[in-house]
């Protein structure tokens, strides 16, 4: 385990009970660049920036402003997400398509102490799996389309100026019953 690792994984766990603590004393400025980098990769800004402000976190001054912008940006990306997942089930429950919003904006409202704890860069619903080619229609038409989770993870790190190292990282989406899909759709609105 790296330094970055063992922050990350400190920071991962704030808030629950029984975590450890975030180590005391503020990173490094080389440490902190792997440091914000993993925490950016693994979408734990949001809590890194929670845990800074709590006090539960030392950083600097520069660094918690560094936090703070991380945290807008991924802020603002979960709103746009948030719209286009309305939109989309809008249009799908329209279409007479049952559908379930699933991990990011679901987990961010359902299993954080606040929505913007979470950060997400994707929209994943279940539909069943009768209707999954009529639910990929709707959805392209609306502009939205259907991809492959490799694409999800490439776009993302690619948008918040992130070089994609060692290849991409699969968005694992798991088949919860094999009468209902998941769909990963990259919004356009």
């Amino acid at each position: 385990m790296t330094a970055a690792t063992d922050h990350a994984g400190a920071i991962a766990a704030h808030g629950l009970p029984g975590a450890p603590s975030i180590p005391p004393a503020p990173v490094d400025a080389e440490a902190w660049t792997g440091l914000v980098r993993v925490l950016t990769v693994e979408r734990l800004l949001p809590v890194a920036s929670y845990a800074a402000a709590e006090g539960a976190f030392a950083v600097s001054d520069e660094q918690r402003a560094e936090l703070v912008a991380g945290h807008e940006r991924a802020m603002s990306l979960a709103l746009v997400l948030e719209r286009c997942l309305l939109d989309a089930v809008s249009h799908l429950e329209h279409a007479g398509i049952d559908v379930r919003a699933l991990r990011g904006p679901a987990v961010a409202r359902l299993e954080y102490p606040d929505p913007s704890w979470r950060a997400f860069g994707d929209v994943d619903l279940l539909v069943p799996g009768a209707r999954f080619d009529d639910a990929g229609r709707v959805l392209a038409e609306r502009g939205h389309r259907i991809i492959e989770p490799d694409e999800v993870v490439v776009d993302y790190l690619h948008e918040i100026g992130i070089p994609v190292m060692d290849g991409p990282s699969a968005d694992l989406t798991v088949t919860l019953s094999p009468n209902f899909r998941s769909l990963n759709f990259q919004p356009l609105c």
